[in-house]
Formats: C-alpha cells, sequence, structure tokens
C-alpha cells in the first residue's frame, strides 16, 4: 500500500514538472494596460457629464422655486408639492445615472478581464508553455511572462487577440 502510494506521488510530480509553466502577474498587467487607463477616463467623463446634468437640473429647480418667493412672497402648497415632484424625479434620474456607470464599469472590467487572459493564453502558447498561473499562486518556478502579456497588450498589432476574442479561445489552462 505504501508502495503504491509513493508511485502515485513520484507520477504526479513527473507530470506537473514535465509541463512548462509561466507565471504572470494579473494585477500589474492591468495596472499598466493602456485599455483600462482609456476605459477609466470614459467612467470618469461620463461620470462628470452626469453630474453636471444632474447639477443644472437643481438649479433650475432652485431658480423656480426662487421666482415664486419673489414674485408671492412665499410657495403656495401646490408649488411645494411641484418642487418636491422635481426633485425626486432628479433623485430617480440621479440614481438611474449612477448604476448606468455601475454597469458600465463592470462591461469594462469584463472586457479587460478577457483581453488579459485571451493575451496570457496567446503569449504563453507563442513562447512554448503549457500552463499559466498567477504569479500570487506561485511559490516557486513558472518562468514569468508578465511583462510579454502587457508589452503584446499595449501593442498597435493585435490582431490575434482580436480574432481570439471573436471566436473565443479556450485552448490553454489558466489557473486564477
Amino acid at each position: 500500500m505504501k508502495l503504491f502510494f509513493y508511485i502515485f506521488l513520484f507520477l504526479i510530480n513527473v507530470s506537473v514538472f514535465s509541463q512548462n509553466i509561466a507565471v504572470m502577474d494579473p494585477r500589474l498587467v492591468l495596472d499598466q494596460y493602456q485599455k483600462r487607463l482609456e476605459f477609466e477616463n470614459d467612467l470618469r467623463e461620463k461620470e462628470k457629464n452626469y453630474q453636471k446634468i444632474i447639477f443644472d437640473e437643481r438649479i433650475k429647480i432652485l431658480e423656480e422655486e426662487g421666482e415664486q418667493l419673489k414674485k408671492y412672497g412665499s410657495l403656495s402648497q401646490e408649488e411645494k408639492r411641484k418642487i418636491t415632484s422635481k426633485n425626486e424625479e432628479l433623485d430617480e434620474k440621479y440614481d438611474e445615472m449612477e448604476n448606468s456607470l455601475k454597469e458600465l464599469h463592470l462591461e469594462y472590467q469584463n472586457i479587460l478581464k478577457s483581453d488579459i487572459t485571451i493575451a496570457a493564453v496567446i503569449v504563453g502558447k507563442e513562447k512554448g508553455y503549457d500552463i499559466v498561473i498567477s504569479k500570487e499562486v506561485s511559490f516557486y518556478g513558472g518562468v514569468d511572462i508578465t511583462q510579454d502579456v502587457i508589452e503584446f497588450l499595449n501593442s498597435s498589432d493585435r490582431t490575434l487577440l482580436e480574432e481570439s476574442l471573436k471566436n473565443g479561445s479556450k485552448n490553454l489552462e489558466l489557473i486564477r
């Protein structure tokens, strides 16, 4: 029984060590990926535009309230209801815009994750590796291809990545 166990462990070690393993730091790749910066700038710009829209509409409501106060000295119950209703509608509009930004952020995250995964597959295969694993789960060994993945993602010739995204790439084991 012990002999079988030792043979089993030996076979596992042989199969693991017979594979070419690469490691990649996904956080560093993400930090240095230009597309991430473009997405962040897009999100910031959209958020700024949304805030301006809300701010401008709040100003309109306040101006209308100010005009009513100047004209009549106070607000009627009907005017108070209208202003309250407009503010509530504006709060709902703000929430919708906020949710839209959250959805877009999630979509961008998924795109970036997909890009990085496929780039790791392509670079790993091009360099002759069987497996690419996250540097975070590797205690020892493996060749670091992080910089190669970053360069590939930021290169102007990414046709292979674009084709893989269209066709769906499932040909490399990627451990996260």
